[in-house]
């Protein structure tokens, strides 16, 4: 009785450094993914501002002019203007809506805000699911982190697995955005549509996210 009085101490002892362990790991991995979809949600306005850069850039240029030149014809006490007609060539901009009216295509206009529809819904995918990990871990005492009991781990897990299957197309979805956006510029004028800092630092970070809740539901498991 007395071996296993001195034993009971122990095996509390270990269990209460387990629990610990699991909560600090827990939490910084939460952290972690929070960060990251802060960061990630800065880069959707940024990509914002390239499609609407992108956008102002491809439609530079003039719609046909017609300009009027004024020529003196001098006869003796005689001062007669003749208005000359001089039509320029169509710029880039007006062939490719001629173009893009030829082919059945629908205009720019429509394009952009197709184009901006999807950045705005994956500018919001990346507040709400934000909001869904700051609202766990922004509370002073952090009620669900400091207990963790099984339900709480429940609920941080099926937390981050809606997470990764929400951010499971967040990837095409760049990728549709990036399709568009060259599909629009048929004269090919735009190098790049998007800087490629800003497209490389989003699916490193879209990649950082998916492992970081691939590891906290394999350790929840």
């Amino acid at each position: 009785a007395a071996a296993a009085a001195a034993a009971a101490p122990a095996r509390s002892s270990r269990s209460q450094s387990h629990y610990h362990l699991r909560n600090d790991v827990a939490e910084t991995l939460l952290t972690e993914v929070k960060l990251r979809l802060a960061a990630q949600h800065a880069r959707c306005l940024s990509l914002a501002n390239d499609v609407n850069h992108f956008f102002n850039k491809i439609s530079r240029g003039h719609d046909i002019a017609t300009t009027t030149t004024t020529t003196a014809v001098v006869k003796p006490n005689v001062i007669r203007a003749v208005n000359t007609p001089v039509v320029t060539p169509p710029s880039p901009r007006s062939r490719r809506r001629r173009r893009r009216r030829r082919d059945g295509h629908p205009p720019l206009s429509h394009e952009r805000d197709k184009i901006l529809k999807l950045v705005s819904n994956l500018e919001n995918l990346h507040a709400d699911t934000y909001s869904l990990l700051h609202q766990l871990l922004a509370a002073p005492h952090k009620p669900t982190l400091a207990r963790f009991s099984p339900a709480d781990r429940t609920l941080l897990s099926s937390t981050v697995e809606q997470i990764r299957s929400r951010h499971a197309q967040s990837v095409e979805s760049v990728a549709e955005i990036l399709i568009a956006m060259r599909r629009c510029d048929e004269d090919g004028t735009t190098v790049c549509p998007l800087r490629e800092d800003l497209k490389d630092e989003f699916l490193k970070q879209r990649l950082g996210i998916q492992l970081l809740c691939d590891h906290y539901v394999a350790l929840h498991e």
